[in-house]
C-alpha cells in the first residue's frame, strides 16, 4: 500500500511462483488487498497501478 500511494505504478516480480495458475491467484489477492488493478503480467513480473487518492498528486495521468 505504501509503495502504491508514493508511486502510483509498481513491479512485483515473482520468484517462488512460476506456474501461471499461482501468479494469477497472487495477483487476485493483491488486487483486493489493495484496491489496485493489475495492469499486466510479463514473465514473472506483474504490474499493478492505483490512482492516487490526492488528484494534485497523481503522476500518472490515464487517457480518457
Amino acid at each position: 500500500n505504501e509503495a502504491l500511494d508514493t508511486h502510483e505504478l509498481i513491479k512485483i516480480k515473482f520468484i517462488e511462483f512460476k506456474e501461471k495458475a499461482h501468479k494469477t491467484v497472487i495477483a487476485e489477492r493483491i488486487e483486493a488487498d489493495t484496491g489496485a488493478v493489475m495492469a499486466g503480467l510479463i514473465g514473472h513480473t506483474a504490474i499493478f497501478y492505483r490512482a492516487h487518492k490526492d488528484p494534485e498528486k497523481r503522476r500518472i495521468q490515464i487517457p480518457s
